[in-house]
């Protein structure tokens, strides 16, 4: 069977157009499609620690986030793209080795073709089927197969293009592209048969989809630039320019810096995403000036400056506590020794003492020492 295609590549967020051709039952070949472009994705979100963007957009605003997790029963992945379905889903050690932004299929029997099966997709995956980091990439997938097809010329009309095949050989169609696209307001599946008189001819179609897809509550923030520069003055200032959603509480948090938490101010704006719609983005930006820190020697995982701070002021403290007792104590009054010759002098009066003549009880210790004196042999 050979298989002609004619559609124009399409970008697909920051990616470009991919044009892989992975049936080889039939030749395709994409036609012009009949009306004009009416939408594409529009944004990509910030990038995640699973290296995949948070979101895509498309041009009527709707944003979608991968399916990963297995517990979503609406949209999870599927359990033998995991190393282990028993388990929570995870990055890097449980996550799929393919998921998905949208599934959109339809299935048409479509008389000598068969039954016609088409899937539009947008898929995340890993460039050899492993998970490894810098290995992750976003696309795009047409997929037609109608293996019943009989031998003839067949043209299908779909959401993102038409596809003209030729089969031949008795192998129907199979034809896999990885590709971008957008919607031509085409939202049907249609295939014709072209008859002997050259005319193509209705087989049979279909507007009924399924679609599968989670709505993105995560917004997410993408940081484009961080720079941190001495100023003429001296100033040393950290300044941040970062996007999201518009009305979003952006904080910078850098306890190295000095700040443990600061906002960001928004200047939104509008981004026109066609002739017909728009939406609303948010550019946040802060210039910060770096609080003052003291040096820094680190030694064992410890500040030096604080523990010699800390070591100086209890030493400044035993010092002064030192001081005040000495102030606090009155010296000892000396007495003449009964052992020597020579008693000592009284000191001076204190000025609890009376100004003239010693203490008494200098006189009684005096008195004391005589009769000792007295009794010894």
């Amino acid at each position: 069977m050979r298989i002609r295609h004619r559609r124009a590549p399409l970008a697909l967020g920051v990616a470009g157009a991919l044009l892989v051709p992975l049936g080889v039952a039939a030749h395709a070949v994409v036609v012009s499609a009949p009306t004009p472009r009416a939408g594409s994705l529009v944004q990509v979100g910030p990038i995640v620690d699973t290296g995949y963007p948070t979101w895509y957009r498309d041009s009527n605003g709707i944003r979608l986030e991968g399916c990963w997790t297995l517990d979503d029963p609406l949209c999870p992945a599927l359990p033998d793209t995991v190393p282990d379905p028993d388990a929570s889903a995870s990055y890097p050690d449980n996550f799929p080795v393919e998921h998905f932004y949208q599934l959109a299929a339809a299935s048409v029997s479509a008389g000598q073709a068969g039954t016609v099966d088409i899937g539009m997709d947008l898929e995340g995956a890993w460039a050899n089927e492993v998970v490894r980091d810098g290995d992750q990439m976003v696309f795009g997938r047409i997929r037609i197969r109608a293996k019943d097809a009989a031998n003839g010329e067949y043209r299908i009309t779909h959401p993102y293009g038409v596809d003209e095949f030729v089969a031949t050989g008795g192998t129907g169609i199979n034809m896999t592209e990885d590709v971008g696209g957008s919607p031509y307001g085409t939202d049907f599946v249609r295939v014709e048969r072209r008859a002997a008189d050259g005319t193509w001819q209705t087989v049979g179609s279909t507007d009924l989809f399924t679609v599968q897809g989670r709505l993105s509550r995560n917004d997410g923030v993408d940081v484009q630039q961080a720079t941190y520069r001495t100023t003429d003055d001296g100033t040393t200032v950290v300044e941040v320019f970062a996007s999201s959603e518009a009305g979003e509480a952006i904080r910078m948090v850098a306890p190295e810096l000095g700040y443990k938490g600061i906002g960001l101010v928004e200047d939104s704006a509008t981004v026109q995403t066609s002739p017909t719609s728009s939406h609303q983005v948010g550019r946040y930006y802060g210039r910060y000036a770096v609080k003052a820190r003291r040096g820094r020697h680190r030694r064992g995982g410890r500040h030096e400056d604080r523990r010699a701070e800390r070591r100086r002021r209890a030493g400044h403290d035993q010092d002064g506590e030192a001081h005040r007792r000495r102030d606090r104590v009155q010296p000892p009054t000396t007495t003449p020794s009964c052992g020597s010759r020579h008693g000592r002098a009284t000191p001076p009066p204190t000025s609890s003492s009376p100004a003239s003549g010693p203490s008494r009880a200098a006189s009684r210790s005096s008195t004391a020492c005589r009769r000792r004196r007295t009794r010894s042999p």
